[in-house]
C-alpha cells in the first residue's frame, strides 16, 4: 500500500514539475531565426531542471547532460564536440526531434549540407510521428519542452523544404540517417549483412581449407576420391566407398 501511494505521489509530482517547467520555458521563448540553436535553449533549461532519478527518468537525466553540452559546444562553434554529444544524446532518447535538428545545424555549419539534409528530414519525420501520437510514453515530456510555434509539422516542413530547395536539394529525395531507421529495419539489415559474409565462409571457404589441409596430410600415402571425398590407399585403383576409379 505504501509503495502504491508513493508511486501516485511521484507521478503527481512529475506532472506538476512538467507543467511548471513548461511555464518557465514559455518565458524563454525565442522568436528569432528558425534555423538557430537558440530556440532550443528553453528546452535545455527545462531538461536541466529535472531532478536526478534512477530508472527511466535517469535516462532523461543522461540525455539532458549530453544535450546541454552539445548545445553549448555548438554555440561555441566546437563542432566536433557538439556532434559527439548530440549523437550520444540522440541514441539515449531517439524520439526527441530537436536533437536531429541540432545535428543538422552542426553538419550545415561544417558545409556538409547533404548529411545535414538527412537529419533535417529525420527531424520532420519524428515531429510528424509525435503529432500523430506515436510516442505515448515520452510524448508528454516532449510536449512540455516545445516552446516554438514553428515546431509544428506543417510549418516546419515548409521552412525546411524551402531551406533545402534554396541549396538545390529536394526534401522528398533525401534519405534519413541510418540510425534513425526503426529497430526492426536495423535488425533485418544486420542479419542480411551477417548472412552475406557468413554463407560464403561456411559453405565454400571453410570446406576448401579443410580439404586442402586433409590432402596435405594424406599426401604420399593416400588419394582422395573426387566423387565422395573418401581417403584411399595409393595401392587401390578404385574408391572403396563409391567405386569410382582413381
Amino acid at each position: 500500500m505504501k509503495n502504491y501511494l508513493r508511486a501516485i505521489v511521484l507521478f503527481l509530482f512529475t506532472i506538476v514539475l512538467l507543467n511548471v517547467g513548461l511555464a518557465q520555458a514559455k518565458e524563454y521563448s525565442y522568436n528569432g531565426s528558425f534555423f538557430s540553436y537558440e530556440r532550443f535553449l528553453p528546452a535545455m533549461v527545462l531538461l536541466e531542471s529535472i531532478p536526478r532519478k534512477s530508472g527511466p527518468q535517469g535516462e532523461i537525466n543522461k540525455f539532458a547532460i549530453d544535450f546541454s553540452e552539445g548545445l553549448y559546444a555548438l554555440s561555441s562553434e566546437e563542432y566536433t564536440r557538439a556532434l559527439q554529444k548530440l549523437l550520444r544524446a540522440r541514441r539515449i532518447w531517439p524520439e526527441y526531434f530537436g536533437t536531429d535538428f541540432l545535428i543538422a545545424l552542426v553538419y550545415e555549419s561544417q558545409r556538409d549540407i547533404r548529411v545535414a539534409a538527412g537529419y533535417y528530414k529525420g527531424y520532420l519525420n519524428k515531429l510528424k510521428a509525435f503529432e500523430a501520437g506515436e510516442y505515448p510514453i515520452s510524448g508528454r515530456v516532449i510536449q512540455s519542452i516545445i516552446t516554438s510555434e514553428a515546431d509544428r509539422y506543417d510549418i516546419a516542413y515548409e521552412l525546411v523544404r524551402d531551406h533545402l530547395d534554396f541549396r538545390g536539394i529536394d526534401i522528398d529525395d533525401v534519405n534519413m540517417p541510418f540510425s534513425s531507421f526503426p529497430a526492426i529495419t536495423r535488425f533485418v539489415i544486420f542479419v542480411f549483412l551477417f548472412l552475406t559474409i557468413y554463407m560464403p565462409i561456411r559453405y565454400f571457404i571453410v570446406p576448401h581449407m579443410k580439404r586442402r589441409k586433409r590432402m596435405k596430410y594424406l599426401q604420399g600415402r593416400y588419394w582422395i576420391c573426387k566423387n565422395c571425398d573418401t581417403a584411399n590407399l595409393n595401392l587401390l585403383k578404385e574408391c572403396g566407398e563409391c567405386g569410382r576409379k582413381k
